[in-house]
């Protein structure tokens, strides 16, 4: 008897942060969700599995992840909304997303910590 190997999703870690030379490639926010997908722990998790491990909705995780901000129609794509980030970047095991986005503000870590302390 032969077995069968199954394509099974390893164990979710924390996701992982990415080189700061791959986030200053990145030109926009869809940019960075798109990285974060292609760069996905498990390349063979499919959309509708990352909708449903995410909590999104599986019929707008296609314009999220679509590489034109645009239809062919010209009407706009959705982008994914911030209250998504944390799941999405925790499937996907990776930080593109954030990364982007503190870099976008130009806020270092250390930066972000004086300030916290002076508001202390």
């Amino acid at each position: 008897m032969s077995q069968i190997d199954l394509a099974l999703m390893g164990r979710i870690d924390a996701a992982k942060a990415v080189p700061h030379a791959e986030i200053v490639k990145l030109q926009s926010y869809r940019d960075a969700v798109r990285m974060c997908w292609m760069y996905r722990r498990s390349q063979r998790m499919t959309q509708a599995t990352l909708a449903e491990l995410a909590g999104m909705y599986p019929q707008h995780v296609t314009d999220y992840l679509c590489e034109s901000s645009t239809d062919r129609k010209g009407k706009e794509r959705r982008d994914m909304p911030a209250k998504y980030i944390k799941e999405f970047e925790a499937v996907t095991g990776n930080t593109f997303v954030s990364q982007w986005l503190a870099h976008q503000s130009g806020l270092t870590v250390l930066e972000s910590m004086i300030a916290d302390r002076k508001a202390a």
